[in-house]
Order: C-alpha cells, then sequence, then structure tokens
C-alpha cells in the first residue's frame, strides 16, 4: 500500500500498522521493516521499505543495499537521488517522504514521518490508538503508558543508525577498523553491523564469481560470559545466529586447544596457585604477573619455533639422506616458521607412496623416512614441553621483555617449573596444570608451528577466520590479541573496539590505541572515535565523565539527576531499594532493574530480603552470573565483574562506601562502567561514609551546566503570526 501519497499523520500511522499486522503472518522478521524512503520523478514514483533481510515480495529492501545508504546519510525532502550502476540505472528521483518505524510482533509502537506537510513523530497509547506528540500527553491527569515490550539484549541500531556510525560500517579499509567508543555510544552493535556488511559484501563476491566460495566463518570474542549472552540475542536481529562463533577468549582458546592438544589440559585454580607459591617462597610483582601478556614473547616464540624448524628438517636430512634418493624430503621442507604443518603434508605424501609403491627396496627406504618424520612429527606436538622450554631460560626473558630484570626473569622460570610441574607422573615431563594467560601462549605456539589452527576430521588441515571482532579490546592483553590478529584471513576483516575508561582488568596491561596498532603491526590503521553516547541520559553521563576524570560533554537527552544517599544500616538500604524498584515499576511496568555490587559476599542476603519484601507484587528477584544471566524485565542483581558492555533502565549501587570504593584509577573505571549501564535512573547506596568518588553530588553546581544545556535543547521562540497580531486589534465589540 501507497504510504506517501497519504497527507494526515494518524491515517499514516493506522496503514503502517495494518501493514505490519498483515506481514507479521507472513514473514520471519518480529519487525518487518523499520525504515521507509519514497522517490518521485516525472514518469514514476518508488517505495523503498528498509529492514533487516530483503523480501522482494514484500518490498522489502535489506538495510545494506546501496539505496539505504541515502536514508542513513540523512537525506531531506526534494533532495535528487540516483542509484549507481550496476545495480538500477532507471531508479532515480526527489525525496518524497521519509520515514523510521519501531514495532514489535505486528505492532506499530512510533512512527517518525517526514513529508510534504512537514514532521510528526506518532506514538501508540496503551488502548491501542496513536496520537502525534505535539498533543498533550496527559489523559485524566495520568501519565500515558507506551505498550511497548522490554527489549532484550543490544539496541537494535537498523533504524537508528547515525551517519557517522553507518560510515564507520560500510567502511572498506585494508587495515583492521579500531573503534574507540564512549560508554553507550554502540560500538558494540556498530561492530556486529559491520560483521553483517561485511558477510553482504562476501555474499556480493560469491555470486558474482557463480556462487563460488567456502563458507565464510566469523569469530566475536567478547570479555565475559554475560555479554556473550546479551549479544547472542542482539545477532538474531542481523540473522548472523548461524554464521558467526561468539564466544570469550579463554571459552575459545579452552574449546580450540581441546580440538588439538591430545593430553591433558587445565587450568591451575587459584587456591592451589597461591599455595605453590608460598609453600616455595617465591613473590610475585606487577612486572612478573605481566609478562606473560607482553608482545615480546610473540617475537620470542618466532625465533624460538625458527630455530626448532631448522635444527628439526637438519635432523631429518642427516637421517634421511641415505634413504631419500629423490630429495622428498627437501621438497617438503617450505617454510621457515610452520615446519610443523610442511611435516604433516609430507606424512601424508609418504604414506599414498607406501600404498602404492610395489618395489621392497623402495618401500623400505619410504618406511625408514617415515619412522624419523613420524617420531620429529610426534615431538613438535608437545606444546607444553615448549612452554617451559621458553620460560624456563631467563636469559631469553630479559632479552624479549625490555625491562624485566633478572630476579624477575628468575622468579617467572621458577613459577612455571612449578605450575608443570604439579601433579606431573613420574614418566612425564609436565603435568597437567598451566596458568590462564598460558592458553594464549599455546595457541600461539600452534599457529607458529602449523601457519594457522588445525582443522578437519583430522586435524592436519588449517584454517583462518574470514572475520574477526574483538570487543572491549582494552581489557585483552597483547598476547591474547596477537593470537587472535592471527586466526583472521585479512585485517580488512577486523573490527576492534573498546573503551580505556571501562578497562576492569587490571591484570593485563594495555598500552593505549595507536601503540596497539603499531605493536601489532597494523600499518596505517587509524583509530576512529565514537563520541556520542546514546545509551545513557545527559545527567548520568555527566556525573560518570567527572568520576573517571575525562572531559565531561554536554550532549544527550535530560533525566533524573543521579543520587547518592548514605543510611544507618543495611536494613534501611534494601528498604529503600525496594520502594525504588515498585515505584519504577509502576511508571516503567517493563523496565529491568539492576542492583550491582563490587563484591559477591552480599548477593545473597540482598536476593533474598528483597524477594521477601516485594514477594507479593509480581516482581522478579534474580541473580545475574555468567552465561546464566537473564535480560527480561524485573531486576538483577550482580556484581561489577558482570555487567560490563550491558544496559540497564536503572542501576543501584548498594555497597557505595569510602572503604569498598575508593579513590584509585582502578575504582573509578569499575564506578564508571556501573554508573554508564544506566539508561535512565543511576543511584548509589551506601551504609556509613559515602565513597569520596560521588563528593560531585554534594555541590550545589555541579548540576547547573546540564541543567543551562536542557533548558537550551527545550526551548522554544514564541510563535507570533501577522494574522494573531490583526486579531488582537480588531476590536468589534465594546
Amino acid at each position: 500500500m501507497s504510504l506517501y501519497n497519504e497527507k494526515e499523520p494518524l491515517k499514516i500511522a493506522q496503514k503502517v500498522e495494518d501493514e505490519f499486522h498483515s506481514l507479521y503472518k507472513r514473514i520471519e522478521p518480529v519487525e518487518p521493516w523499520k525504515a521507509y524512503l519514497a522517490l518521485k520523478n516525472e514518469k514514476n514514483e518508488f517505495e523503498f521499505r528498509i529492514g533487516a533481510t530483503t523480501n522482494k515480495k514484500e518490498r522489502i529492501i535489506d538495510w545494506r543495499h546501496p539505496i539505504s545508504q541515502h536514508w542513513y546519510n540523512k537525506v531531506e525532502l526534494g533532495d535528487e537521488i540516483e542509484l549507481e550502476a550496476p545495480f538500477n540505472k532507471d531508479i532515480y528521483g526527489a525525496v518524497a517522504a521519509l520515514g523510521k518505524a519501531e514495532s514489535s510482533a505486528g505492532n506499530l509502537f512510533s512512527l517518525e514521518w517526514h513529508g510534504p506537510n512537514g514532521i510528526a513523530n506518532i506514538i501508540r497509547l496503551e488502548d491501542g490508538t496513536f496520537i502525534e506528540l505535539e498533543q498533550t500527553h496527559t489523559i485524566d491527569n495520568k501519565e500515558i503508558i507506551l505498550a511497548k515490550p522490554q527489549q532484550e539484549g543490544l539496541q537494535d541500531l537498523i533504524s537508528l543508525l547515525t551517519p557517522e556510525q553507518y560510515k564507520l560500517i560500510t567502511q572498506k579499509t585494508s587495515e583492521p577498523l579500531i573503534i574507540q567508543g564512549r560508554a553507550g555510544s554502540g560500538k558494540t552493535s556498530v561492530a556486529l553491523h559491520r560483521v553483517a556488511w561485511l558477510l553482504w559484501e562476501d555474499l556480493e563476491t560469491q555470486q558474482n564469481n557463480n556462487g563460488l566460495g567456502a563458507k565464510t566463518r566469523v569469530l566475536v570474542v567478547m570479555f565475559n560470559r554475560a555479554l556473550q549472552n546479551f549479544v547472542s540475542q542482539s545477532i538474531k536481529l542481523l540473522k548472523l545466529e548461524d554464521k558467526i562463533e561468539i564466544s570469550t577468549f579463554h571459552s575459545w582458546a579452552m574449546a580450540a586447544l581441546d580440538k588439538i592438544y591430545k593430553g591433558e589440559i587445565n587450568p591451575i585454580n587459584n587456591q592451589r596457585f597461591q599455595n605453590l607459591m608460598k609453600n616455595n617462597f617465591i613473590t610475585e610483582n606487577e612486572q612478573t604477573k605481566l609478562a606473560k601478556s607482553h608482545a615480546g614473547i610473540s617475537l620470542l616464540m618466532e625465533d624460538f619455533v625458527k630455530a626448532q624448524a631448522k635444527k628439526t628438517w637438519e635432523i631429518i636430512e642427516i637421517k634421511c639422506s641415505a634413504y631419500d634418493e629423490n630429495n622428498l624430503c627437501l621438497k617438503f621442507k617450505r617454510q621457515p616458521i610452520a615446519y610443523l604443518q610442511d611435516l604433516i603434508d609430507l606424512k601424508k605424501e609418504l604414506a599414498r607412496l607406501l600404498l602404492i609403491t610395489e618395489d621392497e627396496n623402495q618401500k623400505n627406504r619410504l618406511e625408514q623416512i617415515e619412522y624419523v618424520v613420524k617420531k620429529i612429527y610426534e615431538r613438535a606436538l608437545l606444546y607444553k614441553e615448549d612452554l617451559l622450554n621458553l620460560f624456563s631460560n631467563p636469559q631469553w626473558l630479559m632479552k624479549y621483555i625490555p625491562g624485566l630484570t633478572e630476579e624477575d626473569a628468575q622468579t617467572l622460570a621458577k613459577k612455571q617449573k612449578l605450575i608443570q610441574a604439579d601433579y606431573k607422573a613420574e614418566s612425564a615431563k609436565v603435568g597437567k596444570y598451566i596458568e590462564f594467560d598460558d592458553y594464549a601462549l599455546l595457541l600461539r605456539l600452534i599457529q607458529l608451528k602449523r601457519g594457522g589452527l588445525p582443522d578437519g576430521a583430522r586435524g592436519e588441515d588449517v584454517f583462518k577466520f574470514d572475520h574477526l571482532v574483538i570487543d572491549e579490546a582494552q581489557d585483552f592483553g597483547a598476547m591474547q590479541l596477537i593470537v587472535l590478529l592471527n586466526s583472521v584471513n585479512s585485517r580488512t576483516g577486523v573490527t576492534i573496539v573498546g573503551d580505556v575508561n571501562q578497562k576492569i582488568a587490571p591484570e593485563k596491561e594495555f598500552v593505549g590505541w595507536d601503540e596497539l596498532a603499531k605493536l601489532l603491526n597494523m600499518g596505517e590503521a587509524k583509530v576512529t572515535r565514537l563520541e556520542v553516547g546514546h545509551r545513557s541520559s545527559l545527567p548520568i553521563m555527566w556525573l560518570a565523565d567527572h568520576v573517571i576524570e575525562s572531559e565531561a560533554i554536554l550532549q544527550g537527552r535530560g533525566g533524573s539527576l543521579p543520587e547518592a544517599i548514605s543510611f544507618s544500616s543495611q536494613k534501611l538500604i534494601i528498604e529503600h531499594i525496594a520502594q525504588f524498584i515498585l515505584n519504577r515499576m509502576q511508571e516503567a511496568p517493563n523496565a529491568h532493574i539492576c542492583v550491582v555490587m563490587r563484591y559477591k559476599k552480599l548477593l545473597n542476603t540482598f536476593i533474598t530480603k528483597l524477594q521477601d519484601l516485594l514477594s507479593d507484587k509480581n516482581i522478579e528477584i534474580r541473580a545475574g552470573e555468567r552465561e546464566n544471566f537473564d535480560f527480561k524485565k524485573g531486576v538483577t542483581i550482580t556484581n561489577i565483574h558482570q555487567i560490563k558492555g550491558l544496559e540497564f533502565d536503572s542501576v543501584i549501587v548498594a555497597d557505595a562506601d569510602i572503604y569498598t570504593w575508593p579513590n584509585d584509577l582502578v575504582t573509578r573505571r569499575l564506578l564508571y562502567v556501573a554508573i554508564t549501564r544506566a539508561q535512565e535512573n543511576f543511584i548509589a547506596l551506601c551504609e556509613g561514609q559515602p565513597t569520596r568518588l560521588l563528593t560531585f553530588l554534594d555541590d550545589l553546581d555541579f548540576w547547573k551546566p546540564v541543567e543551562r544545556f536542557i533548558a537550551q535543547q527545550n526551548y522554544k521562540p514564541v510563535e507570533l503570526s501577522e494574522e494573531e497580531i490583526e486579531d488582537a486589534f480588531n476590536i468589534t465589540d465594546l
């Protein structure tokens, strides 16, 4: 049905509603289309509905289609558009109408419409009727409640992408795309949309090559499991759920090693590790704790594997020269580092020749070569032994990690020997235990020896991902980043996003974005900043910027002012939280509220007592933990490390006292993360003296710049027409 010929906004909204009702019964997406663009020329009229995927029958085009870029680039009524070749030379005209729709399950909730009669913002009321926002927002002195469901997962950006975000998503570059994004700037969503766009480009290429090409493999690496779960729900909107592998680094690394490594590997738990260190009088400092994340370790490994390859081929040549009349081994000596993959190919060729060779003498010679190659191959697979060798040499460690003292190098060597000797069988060189950081090191060794990660039924092939997203990169160590970047075919397919202000993993050193680009040999890769926050209200971001001591930016929407309240007892804190939950759920029935603490020790107490207080209110109170994190309406109670990258209607920090949240950089970053998870409300509560990080809230002048900015944003000049003036002076009756 044609929309742009309709003149009345409310009738347009009803037409869209009817269209959504009809489409909901016929096509899969919950929101069939999100944006609208109409063109008109002297002969023809064109309507484009922009959605998550193409549906030609329903006249819906994909958001990645070339015509869509005009909508995202904020064309205006009357602008001339022509679709460039090779797509269609006949589609051209002036923009006749623009629209942005928000819907769910066949129901329209809001519509922004740009037509010949101006701009109209239309919303749906609880009773299903529509009004323009310029009209009154109250009925019988009660605030209107929109019948909009709670969104689970990241915000769907298809209809909300800014020109800046769309440009980043569709950017063509031969280097990784690095995005340093402010909290709430949509950087994770931009990264996922970029993957969707790159897959679209891959499909176009395959279609141009008559459908030839292997299945595209995509890896998305998140910081924690709660965020992984959160994002997993979002990729369904982009139709990516069957196209990407999404994981935390450690889960991915452990799964990869399980497939590759035939021996037993277990991460040593913290208590066992501490006992080992204590019983052997070993004390670590910051330098030794960060050493395994240093990029110099990768250089050490490269030189180590290169030397290993050289000696390996030397012994093969010495032992096999008498049997290798045709210089078969020499033909497979192809790579200076990835020698293990060459050995695998040589093994395959030897097996093939043994099957077809009938001459007994020749067969005996081949068997001797095969015996040597197999023995060398089996030793080359002992990655844990190689790891022990690398860290048992203090001189090597000092050479490749600048600033590492001899004492620190000795400490690292002793620590590695203790860990890998723990729980070791008498006949074995190493035991089953390694540190978490060793997963990245083992994978790097495998990559160097194999030229990629093993693949195939027998693990004798090698693969790399086509596209890679690294989210919250500031919390990854350099070795983890190197492993990930070497797991992808081309740097073109790499997107790295993060925010140094949200760094909450002090055990991983982050050198900064520009330095990272140099460190990882990323050529002329540029760091792009997303400055505009879309999640939190201006008062929330104003407080967050002051807490992290960064330049505060006056931008965004108005909202409730954050609060910090001190109580004399835990009981009063819990009662205050219960009352806030009741009030907020009345205002916004679909709200998801998060009660967060720095540590886990009081979580169960708060969960139990809030459940008791609200037992008859039909409000779900639940714990949030790793993959068992629910994003439905209700209340989630969790600790700060679980909410990285997530978002909530309201956030309450329930232990905001001076001792739990001291004034240091690590704590500032943690509090910044807590504050910027909130969309509408942020409250800090404590028993006793509050944290000094929120002393701004005691300053009466703190909010004045925010209040002035919002007042200016809401300022409307008086409208006074000549007709009104004349009417005022038109006296007809005294």
